[in-house]
């Protein structure tokens, strides 16, 4: 280092000590990018030090960790403070503004009293900050306040009021506030929203109103709101959209309705609407009408959480060309509605189809997917992947399988996610893999060898086992090689030709046996048959005998219940034997 380096950098050093000449002992102070900058955490704070405080200071920041907060007053305390550009009170507790707390205040830009216990606004709070841009109130007690409090606000582009306690906006609550931008309401339980409550923010790119008890808007609200881009209107009780409802918003980026309870969506609704995002989730949509999304563009749609089962592929054709993210999960989509709204997307980049009913993906279904690259089919039915799918998805770069049904993973599969050269993540967890002998083989080779499978087998991403019985829930990585190969080092596809040979030879044995029983039965039964018929031929003769005394057996007939018996003597038979066997006309 040179004497001018060296000098340069004493004389630099020399300065620091009188950069903060003074810093409070509770508080940290640096300078970030030429400013001073004075930072307190530590909590429990009740008293703003600012004696102790340089007070060429830029940005002040006091807050509290959640279980010690501070307990603060404002009051006129930055009188001397003419170069503060941000101020940061939270979790303070501080009860009130204060009348011109914050004058001259002619440099302060950011102001952000958050997580306090504010709980009315006074015109007078704001004297002197004509040049702030940002306010943040949100997380505050606020139930009231008189017409026009922000009217000192001239260049106010952002205003957060979200999550406090206000029931109705009084006439020109944002008087004055020409420049606004951002406005957040939300968490408020306002009910509703009158036109001319909004009449002086014409200028807003971003309402918030997510969970103020919302039934609707009125039409002439967005007619006053001609620049919005951004409508949060998440977690309302909103059941209905008219017809081009959104026709006065030409702007309109971002559309957010989830949470709310609508069952269908009209033809026209977002007609001509190019969408950044439209959330639609959580509400309680069965069906989209075929003609949802005609002339309309997006790029990210969420349509997770409904009651879907019926789309067509004309509903989702309008979107081929823009839709890049699409979540659909936890619907009850079969395997065709699922196919017919998935195969037009040709622009899909992320597919999130958790928890659906399908059970087999369909050939095609990827036909136009090659800007595909996350994939994710976890919570489903399917125990396999025809291969015909994998090969139309040439950019995949993650595929989430977990908690299916596959039980092995063949290694032809396996070698198709191979051939994908961008493919980086497999993921099986959950499925109810089967480590016996040689249909773990391909698996465990893939797990030890292919990048794509995490290397750490840990609770969250392990590939376990789930039979048989004495492997069940042991890792598949830690079981030892030489139990999960076959002896002639042949995988599973071979072992379970052999099995289906085996199980065909079986089955064409019992067949034989069954053949050659029924055969053995018409013997026997015949045979039975014939013997009835000679039996019955005899009766008959021994008939016609009893009926003729001269043929009779020496010794007589006795009837007993009406049936004969011969009474005889034994050198008789052989004698009455011989004469019914004589022609009967020898007889005669």
């Amino acid at each position: 280092m040179d004497r001018t380096s060296l000098y340069a950098l004493l004389t630099l050093l020399s300065c620091l000590p009188h950069a903060f000449s003074r810093c409070p002992k509770q508080c940290s102070c640096v300078l970030k990018t030429g400013k001073k900058v004075v930072f307190c955490s530590t909590g429990n704070i009740t008293l703003i030090p600012v004696s102790e405080m340089d007070i060429n200071i830029h940005e002040l920041t006091i807050t509290a960790p959640p279980n010690s907060q501070n307990n603060l007053t404002i009051g006129r305390i930055f009188l001397k403070f003419t170069n503060l550009e941000t101020v940061r009170i939270t979790r303070s507790g501080v009860p009130a503004i204060g009348d011109s707390s914050f004058w001259p205040g002619r440099r302060l830009k950011v102001l952000d009293l958050s997580c306090n216990a504010i709980s009315f606004l006074r015109e007078s709070d704001f004297n002197g900050l004509k040049n702030l841009q940002e306010l943040d109130l949100s997380d505050n007690e606020i139930f009231a306040a008189p017409s026009a409090p922000f009217r000192h606000l001239l260049n106010l582009k952002k205003l957060n009021l979200a999550r406090n306690r206000l029931l109705v906006l009084v006439p020109r609550f944002f008087y004055l506030l020409t420049n606004l931008e951002e406005l957040d309401l939300s968490g408020n339980p306002l009910g509703h929203i009158e036109p001319e409550n909004l009449q002086d923010v014409k200028g807003l790119k971003a309402l918030k109103l997510a969970r103020c008890r919302l039934t609707e808007l009125h039409p002439i609200v967005y007619q006053q709101l001609p620049l919005l881009e951004e409508l949060d209107l998440r977690d309302n009780y909103i059941t209905s959209l008219a017809p081009a409802e959104f026709r006065h918003l030409p702007n309109l980026s971002v559309l957010q309705l989830d949470g709310n309870v609508l069952s269908s969506i009209t033809e026209g609704t977002f007609h001509g609407h190019k969408f950044k995002l439209l959330g639609l989730s959580r509400n309680n949509l069965s069906s989209l009408s075929d003609y949802a999304f005609t002339n309309t563009s997006i790029k990210i749609m969420d349509l997770s959480h409904n009651r879907l089962e019926y789309v067509l592929e004309d509903t989702t054709q309008p979107l081929a060309e823009s839709l890049e993210v699409l979540n659909v999960s936890y619907n009850d989509l079969g395997n065709q509605a699922f196919s017919a709204m998935v195969r037009p997307l040709k622009s899909l980049k992320i597919l999130q189809a958790t928890d659906l009913l399908v059970k087999n993906l369909q050939v095609g279904i990827f036909d136009f997917g090659l800007n595909l690259k996350i994939a994710n089919f976890s919570r489903n039915g399917l125990s396999e992947i025809p291969k015909s799918v994998l090969l139309s998805l040439e950019n995949l770069e993650e595929m989430d399988l977990s908690y299916n049904l596959f039980s092995h993973v063949s290694d032809v599969l396996l070698e198709a996610f191979s051939n994908l050269t961008l493919f980086k993540a497999l993921r099986l967890k959950g499925n109810p893999i089967d480590c016996s002998g040689c249909l773990i083989g391909p698996l465990f080779q893939s797990l030890n060898e292919s990048q794509f499978f995490d290397q750490n087998c840990s609770e969250d991403n392990c590939i376990r086992c789930h039979s048989p019985l004495e492997r069940s829930g042991i890792c598949v990585r830690a079981i030892p090689p030489h139990q999960l190969y076959c002896h002639t080092g042949v995988y599973d596809r071979q072992y379970l030709v052999y099995t289906s040979q085996v199980g065909l030879i079986v089955a064409v044995s019992i067949i034989v046996v069954i053949v050659c029983i029924i055969l053995v039965i018409i013997i026997v039964y015949r045979r039975h048959i014939a013997h009835y018929y000679t039996h019955e031929e005899e009766q008959r003769a021994w008939k016609g005998m009893y009926e003729n005394p001269a043929l009779a057996p020496s010794g007589g007939v006795h009837y007993t219940d009406d049936k004969p018996t011969f009474i005889s003597t034994p050198d008789k038979v052989d004698e009455n034997l011989d004469e019914l066997r004589r022609p009967a006309s020898i007889m005669r």
